[in-house]
């Protein structure tokens, strides 16, 4: 497993595009979330890549067009994406 993020230097065969920087919506902790697509380098989408929450069990999977949301997020909690 791979960590990408908060250090997106050395990404080798992912990029990550639209990532929005979190919090997008946040008027708790727990109520904000993250969304965004994962791509492999020449930008085709990534299935199934982790989508987990720092130091947490919180995780979602990325979807076959390599989209992705993670709710129940503290704001400003770094998550790591793994493909």
């Amino acid at each position: 497993m791979r960590r990408l993020f908060p250090s997106i230097a050395g990404l080798g065969l992912l990029a990550i595009a639209a990532v929005a920087s979190w919090p997008l919506s946040a008027s708790g902790q727990g109520t904000a979330s993250a969304s965004g697509h994962v791509r492999a380098a020449d930008g085709r989408p990534l299935a199934a890549a982790w989508v987990r929450a720092q130091a947490t069990a919180n995780l979602t999977f990325s979807a076959a067009d390599g989209s992705f949301t993670l709710g129940g997020l503290a704001a400003g909690q770094p998550i790591t994406i793994t493909a």
